[in-house]
């Protein structure tokens, strides 16, 4: 049943992405919205693989290297939320270098994932996917909470730009109505209270590794 919730989810993500893809392709909101979705989508497809076993053994008969992919999205979610907002709230939002910066904690990602994964034999990578011994190894249980983590801070930074601009939107900002307003609400306090739980989780992780009391 869990699994199914999972698939129905990433279903759901990927459709409305596409869906806001073909009614609006060109519009720079629309597209960071339907980013987010996509992310949002490969997130569960990356919990089964990581912690199903028939998909687990599936994805190792493929290759090794595909098993962490879509862990990725949790380095940019959060980013595409924020984006998404600041879009839709600020007149003339436009992207800039200062943007790029919002890719540094998936690069620095990526180059842990190369030095301590990609970078193994075959042999190794299939090992430790197949004891789960690098789903509770501190390099990774400290990165996987680094993500969990810059996304909550990114729905924090969304909630203060939504509180900041509410009283300025019709002034400055453009003419958002309020029931858009309402429902930008509604997507960012539910984003918030979901990755403030995944990050209490991990944090629970991290304090029984120091402790070194881990239970499985």
């Amino acid at each position: 049943f869990h699994d199914l919730i999972l698939i129905i989810t990433a279903f759901e993500c990927v459709l409305f992405a596409a869906l806001l893809g073909t009614i609006s392709a060109k519009n720079l909101k629309t597209l960071f919205f339907a980013g987010f979705l996509l992310c949002h989508a490969l997130i569960p497809i990356h919990e089964l693989v990581f912690w199903g076993e028939s998909f687990r053994i599936w994805v190792l008969e493929i290759s090794p290297n595909i098993f962490f992919l879509g862990g990725y999205a949790y380095f940019v979610e959060g980013a595409l939320l924020f984006l998404f907002v600041k879009s839709l709230l600020i007149k003339d939002f436009t992207i800039d270098r200062r943007s790029l910066y919002h890719l540094l904690p998936l690069l620095i990602y990526i180059f842990h994932m190369v030095y301590s994964f990609y970078a193994l034999s075959h042999a190794e990578k299939t090992a430790l996917i197949h004891t789960q011994h690098i789903a509770y190894s501190a390099p990774y249980l400290y990165f996987d909470a680094l993500g969990r983590f810059i996304r909550l801070f990114y729905a924090f930074a969304c909630m203060l730009i939504i509180l900041r601009y509410t009283q300025l939107l019709k002034q400055s900002y453009g003419t958002l109505q309020h029931t858009t307003l309402i429902w930008l609400k509604i997507i960012v306090i539910s984003m918030l209270a979901l990755f403030g739980l995944d990050a209490s989780l991990l944090a629970l992780k991290l304090y029984y590794l120091q402790i070194d009391n881990f239970n499985l």
